[in-house]
């Protein structure tokens, strides 16, 4: 039997994973898209990758046992100075869980 409309409707809860002992989160369909966006938009006035994707995803995902964000937007250059493969562990685990695939992403960017 597929899933009614109420059915679909309560999956709003968060799925969360853990990564070199940090947790993350899902993102919401409204935070997938906007990051998507942000992305897109920045890529389409440089024609290059921004290289702070990956801190701007980390500082959306990491969290803390009760779910809160441990770091605000502003945090994306502070995160600059962490260990790049730490950064990386979590933003490649964080691009699966929620639903990024990112050479996927760049190609998408690269064709428009």
């Amino acid at each position: 039997m597929f899933k009614t409309r109420a059915e679909i409707l309560a999956m709003v809860k968060r799925r969360y994973d853990v990564v070199s002992d940090i947790r993350i989160q899902s993102l919401t369909e409204v935070e997938l898209s906007t990051l998507r966006g942000i992305w897109a938009s920045r890529y389409g006035e440089s024609k290059v990758i921004d290289l702070t994707s990956r801190r701007e995803l980390f500082v959306m995902t990491v969290v803390d046992d009760a779910g809160a964000r441990l770091f605000a937007n502003e945090d994306v250059d502070a995160l600059g100075e962490l260990d790049g493969v730490v950064v990386e562990e979590v933003y490649e685990a964080a691009a699966k869980h929620v639903g990024l695939r990112a050479a996927e992403e760049v190609d998408k960017l690269e064709k428009k």
